[in-house]
């Protein structure tokens, strides 16, 4: 979504855990540790994961009040 600035929201299960959401506006105090909701900054996000070193699937669900939402699961 090229310039989009919505709110989306990241949801992580599975064999992995929920580290960072951020969107590379380095000019905002915004925290992104541990924050799974944040706005887009010209379309782009980026959620880090980190491996519970267990075997088994990884589920991210990103919802947004604006946007389609998305389901990935691997």
């Amino acid at each position: 979504m090229p310039n989009a600035t919505d709110e989306v929201s990241v949801q992580v299960s599975g064999a992995a855990t929920f580290v960072a959401l951020d969107n590379g506006d380095h000019y905002t105090n915004e925290l992104f540790r541990d924050v799974t909701v944040k706005k887009m900054q010209t379309g782009y996000m980026q959620c880090i994961l980190r491996s519970t070193k267990k075997a088994g699937k990884v589920r991210v669900s990103v919802t947004s009040p604006t946007l389609k939402s998305a389901r990935f699961v691997n």
